[in-house]
């Protein structure tokens, strides 16, 4: 099953945070709609930066995988599994089935035959660029993805090799990690597509399940898709989809939309929008039922958002700070 970590979010100024936790009291005429336009700004901010740290939590996963599949696994002391040994899963909510045998499309094979030299160097360089400025952050996960990754590589028929990796690890506290990836590259070791799950479980009863899956097109971007279901202990749950491209330059633009759950039934759908740049990506939750946005920009460097830019319709910007439990550093279990 796929999981993810708690976020726990500091609202400064008017936003209470008896309101970010959804307590309930009943204020009368214009107290009654300053509390529900707050309301409304705590969870949009919430949310804002929830989907941004998910997102996040792939990228990290995925600079991981970029880095353990060099095809060397005397290299890092990694145990080699045999063909037998191909993993599968199916992420919870999805109804996907992600196996070792990827299908890449005839899109990203002929995109990978087009680009010229200097264009997959670029892709390659750019990649190392990303991994090296999140290197002090991800040197916990990097080191307990290593202890605990079992992997295979096989020949594509595009001249290049499919890795596919497993991890299965627990954070000091007791939360759980389980994810598998599977990357295909081709003959100078460029990423053609990919698929990513990850399965977080915490102690305290919420799970956050994500697939992703990445794919090279011709101009040398990648189109990116994304599903994520987190659940509450209290068993309301969001579900988010998104779809990005991240161009050449790592520009990104996308949509997405987050659906909140009270069981099967969907409550409401907040609109998603993704920007920015894979050094500072911005992601904006907009709820246009309660005309109230809220957008976060992490850096690569901190991997989360440490405030949200908040605005109401009629009402100027407010900045809202916002933190987040990271389970910062692992242990291979």
């Amino acid at each position: 099953m796929l999981t993810s970590r708690p976020i726990a979010f500091l609202i400064a100024g008017s936003l209470s945070l008896g309101m970010l936790a959804g307590c309930t009291s009943s204020p009368t005429g214009t107290n009654q709609n300053q509390s529900g336009s707050q309301s409304a700004r705590a969870q949009t901010s919430q949310e804002a930066a929830s989907v941004s740290q998910t997102d996040q939590s792939m990228n990290d996963m995925e600079m991981v995988g970029e880095q353990q599949s060099n095809f060397s696994t005397q290299a890092i002391g990694i145990p080699q599994a045999t063909a037998d040994g191909m993993v599968s899963a199916t992420a919870i909510g999805t109804g996907l089935p992600v196996t070792a045998n990827i299908e890449v499309s005839a899109t990203a094979k002929a995109a990978i035959l087009s680009l010229t030299a200097e264009q997959k160097a670029a892709l390659k360089q750019r990649t190392q660029t990303l991994t090296a400025r999140a290197g002090t952050r991800l040197q916990a996960l990097n080191e307990a993805a290593k202890k605990a990754m079992v992997r295979t590589s096989v020949a594509n028929d595009f001249g290049g090799q499919t890795v596919t990796m497993t991890f299965n690890f627990t954070a000091p506290n007791g939360n759980t990690h389980k994810s598998t990836m599977v990357r295909a590259y081709n003959g100078d070791k460029v990423l053609v597509a990919s698929t990513l799950t990850i399965s977080r479980s915490l102690k305290n009863g919420m799970t956050v399940n994500m697939l992703r899956t990445r794919e090279l097109q011709a101009d040398s971007s990648y189109k990116v898709h994304a599903e994520t279901t987190q659940t509450l202990p209290n068993g309301q749950s969001r579900v988010t989809i998104s779809d990005k491209t991240i161009s050449a330059t790592g520009a990104i633009s996308g949509t997405g939309t987050l659906k909140r759950m009270s069981g099967t039934s969907i409550s409401k759908t907040v609109n998603i929008t993704l920007g920015g740049t894979e050094e500072k990506a911005a992601t904006t939750v907009t709820d246009l039922e309660a005309q109230t946005s809220a957008k976060v920009e992490p850096t690569i460097e901190t991997g989360t958002a440490t405030s949200a830019t908040v605005t109401t319709a009629g009402s100027s910007a407010t900045e809202v700070t916002v933190g987040a439990d990271l389970d910062a550093t692992v242990t291979a279990s």
